[in-house]
C-alpha cells in the first residue's frame, strides 16, 4: 500500500486523492508559516523609552540603540491555477489546498485560468466557509475565453495588465500548471513584469521533469523568472518544496 504522501497525483483513484486531502493539514500548517516567513518584514522601529532606561548605566549615554520587536509581516498570497485538461487532476487536489490554505491566511487570492483567467477568491472563501469542496468545472467555469485550451501567453499579459501594480514586495505568487502553451507566444516578459513586482514567484509543475521543455513546453522561458521551478506530482514532492522555502528563509 503506497503512503498518502508519495501518491501519483495526476494519477490518483478518488480513494487516493481523499486519502491525500486527509493527510494535507500538517502541510498547510507548514506552508503558510514559511510563507509569512518569506514575505518582507517591517523595520524594526527605534524604542525612545527603552532606549533612554538602557542609558541610565552609562550617564544617559545611549551607547545601545534599543528597538521595538517587528511585527508580523502580514504576506499576501496570490495563486494562479491552471484548470485545464491536461492538469485536471491535479487542479482538484490544489482546489482542496487552496480551501485549506483559505482558513489559515488572511490576504490568499486565487486566479483559475485555462485560455481565460478569472479571480475566484471568494469561491474558495465561500466553500471553505460551507466546509465543501470545489468542483473544478466550478472553477474554470469563467476561465474559458475561447475554447478551452491553455494559453499561458494570454493569461500572464492579463494578470500582468491588470494586476501586476497591485504587487508588493510582500506578495507572493505561485503559479500552478505544466507550462504548455499550444505553440503559442509564451509572454515571457509578462511574467518578468509580475516577478519585478512581486517579491517572489515559485512555479510548481505537475508534469514529469522528464517531459519540460518537449513539444509545446516552455518552462525553460519562464524559469529565469521565478526563485524555484519544482516538479509537484506527489504531497511528498510538495512538502520538499515546503521545506526548501524554509531552508531558503533561514
Amino acid at each position: 500500500v503506497r503512503l498518502a504522501e508519495d501518491i501519483d497525483i495526476v494519477t490518483a483513484s478518488a480513494v487516493e486523492i481523499a486519502a491525500m486531502t486527509e493527510a494535507i493539514g500538517p502541510l498547510v500548517q507548514r506552508l503558510t508559516h514559511v510563507l509569512a516567513q518569506l514575505a518582507v518584514h517591517r523595520k524594526r522601529k527605534l524604542s525612545i523609552r527603552r532606549t533612554l532606561h538602557r542609558s541610565m548605566g552609562t550617564g544617559g549615554v545611549p551607547f545601545r540603540l534599543v528597538t521595538e520587536p517587528a511585527r508580523p509581516p502580514r504576506p499576501e498570497i496570490v495563486v494562479l491555477c491552471d484548470m485545464s485538461g491536461s492538469v485536471a487532476a491535479f487542479s482538484r487536489f490544489t482546489l482542496d489546498l487552496l480551501v485549506a490554505l483559505d482558513s489559515r491566511l488572511s490576504r490568499l487570492r486565487v486566479f483559475s485560468f485555462v485560455d481565460g483567467l478569472a479571480e475566484i477568491t471568494t469561491l474558495v472563501r465561500d466553500a471553505r466557509a460551507d466546509g465543501r469542496r470545489i468542483d473544478p468545472r466550478e472553477a474554470a467555469e469563467r476561465a474559458i475565453r475561447l475554447n478551452g485550451s491553455s494559453d499561458y501567453g494570454w493569461v500572464l499579459r492579463e494578470f500582468a495588465a491588470a494586476h501586476a501594480r497591485q504587487l508588493s514586495r510582500r506578495s507572493v505568487v505561485l503559479v500552478v500548471g505544466d507550462a504548455r502553451t499550444n505553440y503559442g507566444d509564451p509572454a515571457a516578459s509578462a511574467l518578468a513584469e509580475i516577478a519585478d513586482q512581486a517579491g517572489q514567484v515559485y512555479w510548481l509543475n505537475p508534469e514529469s521533469r522528464r517531459y519540460w521543455n518537449d513539444g509545446d513546453s516552455v518552462i525553460g522561458q519562464y524559469a529565469p523568472w521565478c526563485g524555484q521551478v519544482r516538479e509537484c506530482r506527489t504531497l511528498r514532492q510538495i512538502a520538499d518544496f515546503v521545506q526548501s522555502l524554509a531552508a531558503a528563509g533561514s
